[in-house]
């Protein structure tokens, strides 16, 4: 008599915990480094690799999600809970899975063009300044770090006279400390509280988003350059919650 009593037609039923006799055909009882799917069936679970380690008393908290726009642009992302510091409930937090695209500027001593990763982003618009202008090579003041220096922006104003836009023109000086992901910029002739905020561009670093309470969307995401003036409120009041439990699905809608 055969020792073969059936035939499974492929394994993509996912895991169950039920007793053999009670599976159906195609369910596992468990699945170690592999991914059932419909369309390609049964492959090998892709490797992954560190990019950094979410740290703080609460990191393990939230909901957790992904955003996929294309192979170039990935992110994981998390709702926090209300047990986190600074008690924001459904604060998003935001961090790349693959490096920002490279963009072109002129380097320091200003004679050749390359490309960097690196980009900035307008965290303070300051107000009163000259409507619908554009300013070239504006020289940058770094408060958070003095010692690195050299890096120049492009800035635009919108009819407002509010900042809406600023990119890097050249890249800072070598041989001075290098700029740091978070560190705060100032623009000169750029005062009443302008400010701009450096990006390193590599993976597993944090973008900079916030949620819109308005227009209830996730804005900004590796928006370099700007974020649109908004009378938005980053406290989301409908994700507020005190257990991360309690949010069993979330639906991100990429809409740039």
């Amino acid at each position: 008599m055969s020792s073969i009593s059936q035939t499974i037609p492929s394994y993509v039923a996912g895991i169950s915990e039920q007793p053999d006799q009670l599976k159906l055909s195609g369910q596992v009882k468990d699945c170690v480094n592999a991914l059932p799917d419909v369309t390609r069936m049964l492959g090998k679970r892709p490797g992954c690799e560190f990019l950094r380690e979410d740290t703080g008393a609460n990191a393990h908290l939230g909901h957790w999600f992904d955003i996929y726009r294309d192979p170039n642009e990935q992110y994981i992302g998390a709702v926090r809970p209300t047990t986190t510091a600074n008690n924001r409930g459904g604060q998003i937090d935001v961090f790349r899975v693959v490096p920002a695209p490279l963009r072109t500027y002129r380097n320091f001593a200003n004679n050749a063009d390359v490309q960097s990763r690196e980009y900035v982003v307008v965290t303070n618009h300051g107000s009163g300044f000259n409507a619908s202008t554009t300013s070239t090579n504006v020289a940058t003041t770094n408060t958070t770090d003095g010692n690195a220096t050299g890096l120049t922006v492009n800035v635009t104003t919108n009819a407002a006279g509010l900042i809406s836009f600023v990119e890097i023109n050249r890249l800072g000086n070598p041989a001075a400390n290098a700029y740091e992901h978070g560190d705060v910029l100032t623009i000169t002739g750029f005062g009443n509280g302008a400010q701009i905020t450096y990006f390193t561009g590599l993976a597993g670093e944090q973008c900079n988003v916030k949620y819109d309470d308005v227009g209830h969307s996730i804005i900004d995401l590796n928006a370099a350059g700007t974020i649109a003036p908004t009378t938005a409120d980053t406290e989301c009041g409908y994700l507020i919650h005190t257990d991360s439990k309690r949010i069993k699905s979330l639906t991100v809608n990429d809409t740039t």
